[in-house]
């Protein structure tokens, strides 16, 4: 899982315009409720993929591969949020605005 985003790379990146990420981003899992998501094209070559909601991260040498990075640290934070509301009620709302948007199945 990643998450702070500034410390993704000491780079100056180059942002393309926003996405909106939706429908399938891996096998079983899927987002239910768009979510804008930014590439960035980092000097030292690859992609960053990110978002402003979650402060979630991915990185990759193409776009496909930053987004699927993405999409598994997204899936990573949802598993350990789930795996966590039980243990901590301060989690709960964090998991229930997650899964508003990602769900499994």
């Amino acid at each position: 899982m990643r998450m702070s985003v500034s410390s993704a790379s000491a780079s100056v990146p180059t942002r393309f315009p926003s996405r909106i990420l939706h429908g399938e981003v891996a096998p079983g899992w899927h987002i239910i409720r768009p979510l804008t998501i930014f590439v960035e094209a980092m000097e030292d070559s690859g992609f960053l993929v990110s978002d402003d909601l979650f402060s979630m991260y991915g990185m990759g040498a193409t776009v496909e591969d930053a987004l699927a990075d993405y999409s598994t640290s997204l899936i990573d934070f949802y598993q350990i949020l789930e795996a966590r509301v039980g243990s901590n009620p301060h989690n709960r709302p964090r998991f229930l605005h997650l899964q508003s948007y990602l769900l499994q199945g």
